[in-house]
């Protein structure tokens, strides 16, 4: 929540409404994303009717967590693109989007992109280092 707040009053100053606008509009495509990610999760079904393994599972996870970034990327393109296209831009002007100071749609969507792929490096990080099945746990455990 603090940093949603942040990111509003941050994009007030230097972007007005829309500024503002722009992180609750990035949590509210988080939210549906995930809502729907988690309703259409795989996860692998054993024909002697076995439970999955933590391993399967952790995989099943991490695949959906791809599929809902690339969700993600998909509305925040558009979103960028469309809430901060200029005054008289219309839709076949898009094509010839600029990169500088009077449009920045571009500039902001890499400031997202960059913030959705080092928060999954972490998560993918912190589970190679406390999955008990790879080695770092295990070198604890037999310590």
């Amino acid at each position: 929540v603090g940093a949603v707040v942040a990111a509003a009053v941050l994009g007030a100053t230097e972007f007005g409404k829309k500024g503002v606008a722009l992180p609750f509009y990035i949590v509210m495509i988080g939210l549906v994303v995930s809502i729907v990610c988690t309703l259409h999760i795989v996860i692998p079904e054993h024909p002697d009717g076995e439970a999955p393994t933590l391993n399967e599972l952790l995989a099943a996870m991490r695949f959906n967590i791809i599929i809902a970034a690339v969700m993600i990327v998909v509305c925040v393109v558009f979103l960028c693109v469309f809430l901060f296209q200029r005054e008289g831009d219309k839709l076949h002007d898009m094509r010839h989007i600029p990169f500088d100071e009077s449009y920045p749609g571009p500039r902001l969507l890499g400031c997202i992109l960059l913030g959705l792929v080092v928060g999954i490096l972490i998560g993918l990080v912190t589970e190679f280092f406390t999955s008990h099945t790879k080695e770092p746990t295990q070198s604890i455990g037999r310590a």
